[in-house]
């Protein structure tokens, strides 16, 4: 049997971006508090965890947590959604998404 970290409740032989992690997922948009303009799409098995406050007061961000799933289905959800997010704004990805992934 697999140890698995009570902390954070994954599989430390895998990596957290490994697509076959079996730890549950979460689908989150980085949003502007002042305007709720999306920043950034993205999947984190982390949840809550994944910024530190000093980091989302910078960017003055809020996390929303938009969808769950595995790794997998929310590294395609991360996809979709800055793809649509493309495709509505001129070929543009969220500024702090760097790449479509």
């Amino acid at each position: 049997m697999l140890w698995v970290d009570p902390f954070f409740g994954r599989n430390p032989k895998l990596h957290g971006n490994d697509l076959n992690n079996p730890s549950p997922a979460q689908g989150y948009s980085l949003r502007d508090r002042d305007t709720g303009e999306i920043l950034k799409n993205g999947d984190t098995i982390l949840g809550p965890k994944r910024y530190s406050q000093k980091y989302l007061d910078i960017e003055n961000a809020e996390m929303v947590f938009e969808a769950e799933g595995s790794k997998r289905e929310m590294y395609e959800w991360q996809h979709q959604k800055i793809l649509d997010y493309k495709a509505q704004n001129d070929g543009i990805r969220p500024h702090l998404n760097r790449t479509d992934y």
